[in-house]
């Protein structure tokens, strides 16, 4: 398990650890929400950090989908990745994760500590943009997405 020391140094989380959906409710009728819990549901942290590294673009529009705690769970985990050095060069999982937080800002429940790690963490991102792969003519401007997001800046 070659990404277990980076996972296995937080605080009471084990590299096998998995989404806890039990305040997800699903919306009748919601094929899109139903299939990403599906997929959410199996994905441990290894396996995150696994998928991001070849196949980001599924596991992030799982993602957008996702509610509750395990909104919170993935949200943390594409941070931790994009924030190693595997994260390099991953411009799907850079520009989706800057996405997802300003679409997804306040529709999870999570502590001032976790919000806080995901602020900061997106502003981390921001200012790597270029080492993400993430061409400013193609993906924007990930420091105006963060404005945008987290100082109320314009649209």
């Amino acid at each position: 398990m070659r990404y277990a020391n980076a996972w296995g140094r937080k605080k009471g989380l084990t590299v096998n650890e998995k989404c806890d959906a039990s305040d997800w409710s699903l919306t009748l009728g919601d094929l899109h929400e139903a299939w990403a819990r599906k997929t959410l549901m199996d994905i441990s942290r290894i396996d995150a950090m696994l998928i991001l590294k070849n196949n980001p673009t599924t596991y992030t529009e799982a993602v957008a989908y996702a509610k509750g705690s395990c909104l919170s769970f993935h949200l943390e985990n594409i941070l931790d990745f994009l924030l190693s050095n595997e994260g390099e060069d991953n411009f799907a999982a850079a520009y989706a994760y800057m996405s997802l937080v300003g679409s997804t800002r306040g529709k999870a429940s999570m502590s001032n500590e976790l919000r806080e790690k995901i602020k900061a963490g997106a502003k981390k991102i921001a200012e790597r943009q270029l080492c993400y792969g993430a061409d400013v003519d193609l993906y924007g401007d990930f420091m105006k997405m963060y404005s945008n997001t987290f100082e109320g800046g314009p649209a």
